[in-house]
């Protein structure tokens, strides 16, 4: 209901025009019915297509009492008020949304919308990250602390030894895909931090495992000497740095451990906006 009255939007792809018959009473209730194609047809238009129907409704009321035949005043007043309403109060979500069901026949102007609103949405990444972390305090399979603990111990290390932001945050998620998968976490959490920091980050936390196996994998009678393959990498200090100085020490339970709180508006800052990174 809108000013006591009905007011019905339907969509047709197959126009885009909006018309002045289109706007009747019905059943003692005033009713607007506003045909418009689905699209191509963004807020602007949208809006212009309104004033059109208004001003040939008034135009056809005119002509109509003029000439002693039905006119529907009530249709072209309602009309009126919701071009006033609209701008301030409308969502116009819903019509600059994508129609393609197939991504071949989209349209360019669809994926400029998709990317505006993907930007618009882009602090869920973030808030999503932080619940992801909060909620590995689940996971402990057989260490003297949660993971939650351990990460939060890597990122209070590496912070008092002054790494910076994109350091510290990907310290606090290096192993966030044991949420996912513990085999192969270190590429899940590299993937998910690859568009948000720069390459040698990226590669201190995909290559973490193979560097701090130094301090465990003989006790599987694996190499321990498994980050030699990564010498020459640009990155290679920083991910020893990481692995020796930091994660291999970060499971004692009596250690000042920051609480994630501290850490939420670094996350929130590093998540903030991504580069687009294509498939390799």
């Amino acid at each position: 209901m809108l000013f006591g009255c009905r007011l019905s939007l339907l969509t047709r792809n197959a126009t885009a025009r909006v018309r002045s018959s289109d706007v009747f009473p019905s059943g003692g209730s005033r009713v607007v019915v506003v045909v418009v194609g689905a699209a191509g047809v963004g807020r602007r238009g949208f809006l212009a297509g309104l004033r059109g129907v208004c001003a040939r409704g008034k135009a056809q009321n005119r002509y109509c009492s003029d000439h002693g035949l039905p006119s529907h005043p009530h249709g072209v007043r309602l009309l009126a008020r919701l071009l006033d309403w609209m701008p301030q109060h409308w969502s116009t979500s819903a019509m600059t949304n994508a129609t393609f069901t197939s991504m071949d026949v989209s349209t360019k102007e669809e994926w400029l919308n998709i990317g505006a609103e993907t930007a618009k949405n882009q602090p869920r990444v973030a808030e999503g990250i932080l619940k992801m972390l909060s909620e590995m305090h689940t996971i402990v399979d057989g260490f003297v602390t949660d993971q939650l603990t351990h990460a939060l111990q890597t990122a209070t290390m590496a912070e008092r030894a002054g790494a910076d932001d994109e350091v510290v945050v990907a310290a606090l998620c290096h192993d966030i895909g044991k949420a996912i998968s513990v085999p192969n976490h270190p590429a899940i959490a590299a993937a998910i931090l690859k568009p948000y920091v720069r390459p040698e980050v990226h590669f201190m936390i995909e290559a973490h495992q193979d560097f701090q196996g130094k301090h465990y994998y003989g006790h599987f009678g694996m190499n321990p000497d498994a980050r030699k393959k990564h010498e020459g990498h640009p990155a290679y200090e920083l991910a020893a740095k990481f692995a020796d100085e930091w994660d291999q020490k970060a499971f004692d339970p009596n250690y000042d451990t920051l609480p994630l709180e501290h850490f939420a508006d670094r996350v929130r800052s590093v998540f903030a906006k991504a580069k687009f990174v294509a498939a390799d």
